[in-house]
C-alpha cells in the first residue's frame, strides 16, 4: 500500500512543472517508504520558504537510511550514485546528509501535497543553519550568508528571534568561537534584512 502510494507520488512528480513542488512530491514519496520520517532541509527547504528566490540542485532529507530503507528506495527506481540516490524518471537526486536535523523537531512544518505530506525543517532552524554555514567565511558574498538574508527578508515576521538568540547563546557557551561568529553573522543578516523590508 505505502509503496503504491509512493509510486503515485513519483508519477505526480514526473509531471510537475514546478521544480520545488516536484522535489516536495519526491520527498513525500520517500516519506511513504522510509522507516523514519524524513525532514526536508537545505535548498529545497529554502526554496519552500522563499520561492522563487532560490533553486536547489538536489533534495536533501534528514533521516537514517537502514538497509531495508535502501532496498525500498531501489524498488522505487532510485539508484545509488556516490552520496546521492538518483531517480531517473523524475531527474531528482536525493541526499541524506544527516540522520536528524540540527534543530528542534517540534518546529518542523508539515506540507500537504497531492493528498500526502512531507515534513520540512522549521524556518528558525533553517535560518540558523544558514547562519552557521556562513561562519566558514564570514563573507557577505558567501552563498550561506546570502541564503540567511533571503530567509530573513522573506520570513522576518515569522522567525522566532528569541529562539534564534537562545540557540546562538547556547552555541557560544558550548563552542565559543562558533557561537561568537554566529552572533556576528546574525547581527549582519538582521541589519541587511531590516534595510530590505
Amino acid at each position: 500500500m505505502k509503496a503504491e502510494e509512493a509510486r503515485r507520488l513519483l508519477r505526480a512528480a514526473r509531471a510537475e512543472p514546478d521544480r520545488n513542488r516536484q522535489f516536495l512530491l519526491v520527498g513525500a514519496a520517500i516519506t511513504q517508504i522510509l522507516s523514519t520520517e524524513p525532514v526536508v532541509v537545505g535548498g529545497t527547504a529554502q526554496d519552500y520558504y522563499t520561492a522563487p528566490l532560490y533553486r536547489p540542485t538536489d533534495l536533501d532529507l534528514c533521516a537514517p537510511v537502514t538497509g531495508r530503507d535502501a532496498d525500498e528506495l531501489r524498488k522505487l527506481g532510485f539508484v545509488r550514485s556516490g552520496r546521492h540516490w538518483v531517480h531517473d524518471r523524475t531527474n531528482v537526486a536525493v541526499e541524506f546528509p544527516e540522520a536528524a536535523i540540527d534543530g528542534d523537531p517540534e518546529r518542523t512544518t508539515i506540507f500537504e501535497i497531492a493528498a500526502a505530506r512531507v515534513r520540512i525543517i522549521g524556518v528558525d532552524d533553517l535560518y540558523l543553519d544558514r547562519v552557521r554555514q556562513a561562519t566558514a567565511t564570514e563573507s557577505e558574498s558567501d552563498q550561506a550568508f546570502q541564503g540567511a538574508v533571503v530567509i530573513a527578508v522573506a520570513r522576518y515576521e515569522e522567525i522566532d528571534w528569541l529562539y534564534v538568540k537562545k540557540v546562538v547563546d547556547a552555541t557560544r557557551t558550548a563552542h565559543r568561537t562558533l557561537g561568537e561568529a554566529m552572533a556576528r553573522i546574525n547581527r549582519k543578516v538582521r541589519r541587511r534584512a531590516k534595510a530590505a523590508i
